[in-house]
């Protein structure tokens, strides 16, 4: 009897198992000890989670070339300082083939986003060293020189469809929502200001020429966002583009164009526009190791037509790392966010407007 009651028992635990093997568990934990100091104001050291996470991943034949899928992933603080939920990375479930293209409804990046962190991320999403404010648990309080990832990196309510490979050579994608963008911005371009209200619909799509294995890839992405208590769009255009030389090298630019519209931002009455470029390079030592380095630019804002004197920018950034193994890294960066004296970009949380940024990391980072 006891035999049989062990039995039953190990089936019970065996069946589920059984029933999920096409269910992957993945994750990533990266954390760097960071030096930062503002311009005539004290520095400090601590240290800081970089986009930690971990989720669950699966797909199911369902016959007719169809395959359905499912994402669950939960953001994860890896200082164990803040609080973190399943409702902040991509969470979806959705139907892919090859001649199909793919759905997916729920919590989805952007395609405008995917491309800019494509082409221009070099530094895999280490906050001090992006561009975006990235929405990781203990970092939203920086105005990162990018309005991209503040404006929508992920939104919730969504549709995302993409279309399947045309001739292997590209795909286009679009995505619709209702609202509820993920991070709402406190600041967009660099002046302290408040949002007014959510947005009732995110329209954003792209057109991207050059696969994951292709050495060119060219990309044209556009979000429009209407506001909720306006009924204002507001809009981000951006040009992309990535060469791969062999293993050897690979060089980014990229160009973004914010434009917001009266009664959202902090000019109140005002329309707000801002020019902005990047280029990112990657030069690979050996299989193991390489130098980065980066140079992004923000314009000065214009407002209402007129351009506003000292409101643009310039962030510079470089270092290198070496892979210890196909899953574990570690590396260092310096990242010089160089204001203007009305602009208010910033790599550290709540700094001041019109202050210099310098931070110091390094760090170590484990995917599986």
């Amino acid at each position: 009897m006891k035999k049989t009651l062990v039995a039953l028992a190990v089936a019970g635990v065996i069946a589920p198992v059984a029933q999920a093997d096409n269910v992957m568990i993945y994750g990533r934990i990266d954390t760097s000890l960071d030096y930062t100091k503002v311009q005539d104001g004290g520095h400090s050291k601590g240290l800081s989670n970089n986009y930690s996470r971990f989720g669950l991943r699966g797909e199911e034949n369902v016959g007719n070339g169809l395959v359905a899928e499912f994402q669950i992933e939960n953001a994860i603080d890896s200082t164990g300082g803040v609080a973190a939920g399943m409702d902040r990375r991509d969470t979806y479930v959705g139907i892919k083939g090859d001649s199909f293209g793919k759905v997916r409804l729920g919590l989805v990046s952007t395609p405008t986003f995917s491309l800019f962190l494509g082409t221009t991320g070099v530094f895999d999403e280490v906050a001090r060293a992006s561009y975006t404010d990235n929405g990781s648990v203990g970092v939203q309080a920086s105005k990162h020189l990018s309005a991209i990832g503040d404006l929508g990196q992920r939104i919730s309510q969504s549709v995302y469809y993409r279309t399947p490979d045309i001739a292997g050579m590209g795909f286009a994608d679009i995505q619709l929502s209702k609202g509820d963008v993920q991070n709402v911005p406190t600041a967009i371009t660099g002046v302290n200001s408040t949002v007014n209200g959510s947005v009732s619909r995110v329209i954003d799509g792209r057109i991207q020429y050059g696969l994951d294995s292709s050495p060119l890839t060219v990309g044209l992405g556009v979000r429009s966002a209407k506001e909720v208590t306006t009924d204002n769009n507001n809009n981000i255009f951006l040009l992309a583009a990535k060469y791969k030389y062999n293993t050897l090298f690979n060089i980014a630019a990229a160009y973004e164009r914010d434009d917001y519209k009266a009664g959202v931002f902090g000019y109140g009455a005002a329309n707000t526009k801002a020019d902005k470029g990047y280029i990112t390079g990657q030069y690979n030592l050996n299989q193991n190791s390489a130098l980065i380095g980066s140079l992004g630019y923000a314009g000065n804002l214009k407002v209402d037509g007129t351009t506003k004197a000292d409101t643009g920018a310039r962030q510079y950034t470089m270092g290198a790392q070496y892979d210890l193994s196909n899953r574990t890294r570690v590396y260092g960066y310096y990242t010089k966010l160089d204001n203007k004296d009305s602009a208010g970009y910033s790599i550290i949380n709540n700094a001041p407007a019109g202050k210099d940024n310098d931070a110091f990391v390094v760090g170590v980072r484990h995917v599986f």
